[in-house]
């Protein structure tokens, strides 16, 4: 969780960010082909790594929610 948002990963192909304040989703991303089945977040909170089911992985910038 980030600034009271979470992210969440799942078969439909997509990352999506939800706001806990607002109850509601705010960002949808996708990039995978299959199901994503891991996210990691850096340590300074810039850069989402996401995993697929079709053995790829993204790197995306966490703020703009691009490809890098």
């Amino acid at each position: 969780m980030i600034n009271n948002n979470v992210i969440s990963a799942s078969s439909d192909h997509t990352i999506k960010f939800y706001d806990l304040d607002e109850k509601k989703e705010i960002s949808v991303i996708s990039g995978h082909e299959n199901a994503i089945s891991s996210l990691a977040i850096s340590p300074d909170s810039k850069i989402l790594i996401s995993g697929s089911d079709d053995m790829t992985i993204r790197i995306w910038d966490y703020n703009t929610k691009d490809l890098m």
